[in-house]
């Protein structure tokens, strides 16, 4: 959560410092940052079953991530 937090807390700074971007390049790129926040997170979490963690997500970590994804 804090590795999370530090890397979205640049989002203003670095949004604010784009100027020739549109609003699906600057999704893309916030997008981007959070998936690399959440995998390093997972990899200091599971190491090496990373992989098999993921797979074994059930309906509710789907619902989870679609209800992120309507809400970025």
């Amino acid at each position: 959560m804090i590795i999370a937090s530090f890397g979205n807390s640049f989002g203003g700074l670095i949004i604010r410092n784009i100027h020739n971007a549109d609003v699906w390049q600057i999704s893309f790129f916030r997008s981007l940052g959070f998936v690399f926040s959440v995998t390093i997170i997972l990899l200091h979490k599971y190491r090496f079953y990373i992989i098999k963690n993921v797979l074994n997500i059930v309906a509710i970590g789907v619902l989870g991530g679609l209800l992120l994804m309507v809400a970025h």
